[in-house]
C-alpha cells in the first residue's frame, strides 16, 4: 500500500476557482497550508435566476436572428433523424457510462486532431474517466447525450453544485457539423436547467464567440498556490510559480505563444501526426445520366464508408429530407458518388477522405 502524500512537504497549485465557489480548508492534523492567490483568465456564465423562463432568457440574450437560427438547427436535426435528448444523473449503469465516456473521448480526439490543436481535457482524460462516474452517482455531475437512432452523436459532461450547472466538456460527432450540434446542445441543456430550477449555467474559461453569445456575466478566475508558511524555500517557490504563470499569460495576450507552436510544427524533419483526422472534402458534379451508377446502395454504417457520412448529412440538412429516404451509390468515375433522395439528388466527387486512424 502506497503512503499518503504529505501535503505539507510540497507546494500545490489550484487553478480556475470561480468567485461563486470558495475553497475551504478543514483542519486535519494541522495540515492547512498558507496560500498566495492571483487572478487570471475570464469565465462566462448565464445568470438564469434573473429570468422568469427560457423564453425570457432567450429574448434578453439572443437576437431574433440568432433565436431563429437555433430553432432551425433543431428542426432540421429532428426532421432528418430520430433524435432524443437524455440527461444521466444519479444512478447510471457502469457499462453504459464506460461506453459513453469512451465515445466522448473519440469525439474530442477526432475534433482536435482535425484542428491540429492540443486539448487539455484529453491530457487529463484518465483522471476524468476515473472520477466522473462516482460524481454522477452522487448527483454531483451529469452526462447529457444527444442520440440519433439510439446512437450518441453529442455528449457533454457537466458538474452540478447546488443550483449551479457547470458545462465542463462538450463534444460531438464532427460529421454532423452542419447541424451546429454544439449550439443545439447548449440550448437543450439550458432548457433542462430551467426545468430543474438551476440558477446559473456556467461555460467556464475561454474567450470564445459562442460564450459571448450565450452568457450575460463574465468573472475573473482565482488561482492559488498553497505552501508551508514557515518554509522559506516553499515561500520562494510559490512566488516564482506565480510570476511564471503571469509571464505565460502575458505571452498569450501578445500571441507570442503561437510563434513557438508554429516554429515547432515547421522545424526541419517535422512530420504530420500520423493520427491526424482530415475532414472529408468534396465537390459537386453535374447529375449523371440514368444508368451511371454501379451496384447496390452503400451502407453508411460500415466503417469503410465513413467518409461519405459528412456529404450525406450535408445533403440532408440542405434539402430538409429524412435520412431514411436517401440512398448513396457509387458512380463510374473515381471517387464519384450519387446521393439520391425521393425528389432531389446530388453527384459528388470526394477530394479528401477523413482519416480515423489512431
Amino acid at each position: 500500500m502506497e503512503a499518503e502524500p504529505k501535503m505539507e512537504n510540497a507546494i500545490h497549485l489550484v487553478r480556475y476557482i470561480p468567485p461563486f465557489l470558495k475553497p475551504e480548508c478543514t483542519p486535519e492534523s494541522g495540515r492547512c497550508l498558507n496560500h498566495v492567490s492571483f487572478r487570471q483568465f475570464r469565465g462566462y456564465l448565464a445568470n438564469l435566476g434573473a429570468y422568469a423562463s427560457l423564453d425570457a432568457y432567450l429574448k434578453a440574450q439572443l437576437s431574433s436572428k440568432r433565436r431563429n437560427n437555433i430553432r432551425r438547427y433543431i428542426r432540421r436535426l429532428e426532421g432528418c433523424f430520430q433524435v432524443t435528448y437524455v440527461t444521466y444523473r444519479g444512478q447510471m449503469d457502469r457499462e453504459l457510462y464506460d461506453r459513453l465516456i469512451n465515445r466522448m473521448k473519440e469525439f474530442l480526439y477526432r475534433r482536435f486532431r482535425q484542428r491540429g490543436d492540443d486539448n487539455e481535457m484529453l491530457r487529463n482524460w484518465e483522471f476524468i474517466e476515473r472520477t466522473s462516474y462516482d460524481l454522477i452517482k452522487r448527483d454531483q455531475a451529469s452526462l447529457f447525450v444527444v442520440y440519433r437512432d439510439q446512437e450518441p452523436i453529442g455528449i457533454s459532461l457537466n458538474y452540478l453544485v447546488g443550483r449551479i450547472f457547470l458545462n465542463a466538456i462538450g463534444s460531438f460527432d464532427i460529421d454532423f457539423n452542419i447541424f451546429r450540434l454544439g449550439q443545439v446542445q447548449i440550448y437543450k441543456q439550458i432548457e433542462w436547467c430551467f426545468e430543474e430550477g438551476m440558477q446559473m449555467f456556467d461555460l467556464g474559461v475561454g474567450d470564445l464567440d459562442y460564450k459571448l453569445q450565450w452568457c450575460d456575466v463574465t468573472y475573473p478566475f482565482e488561482h492559488r498556490v498553497h505552501y508551508r508558511g514557515n518554509n522559506f524555500l516553499q515561500v520562494l517557490m510559490a512566488r516564482v510559480l506565480v510570476g511564471f504563470l503571469r509571464f505565460k499569460e502575458y505571452l498569450k495576450r501578445k500571441n507570442l505563444h503561437r510563434l513557438y507552436h508554429l516554429l515547432r510544427k515547421g522545424r526541419p524533419g517535422a512530420t504530420p501526426d500520423a493520427g491526424s483526422t482530415a475532414e472529408t472534402l468534396y465537390e459537386t458534379l453535374a447529375l449523371p445520366k440514368s444508368g451511371n451508377v454501379t451496384g447496390s446502395p452503400l451502407k453508411l454504417g460500415e466503417e469503410t464508408n465513413r467518409f461519405l457520412r459528412k456529404p450525406v448529412y450535408d445533403f440532408l440538412y440542405l434539402n430538409q429530407v429524412p435520412a431514411g429516404s436517401v440512398s448513396v451509390f457509387r458512380m463510374h468515375g473515381p471517387e464519384e458518388y450519387l446521393i439520391r433522395g425521393k425528389a432531389k439528388a446530388q453527384a459528388i466527387r470526394i477530394t479528401q477522405k477523413s482519416n480515423t486512424s489512431r
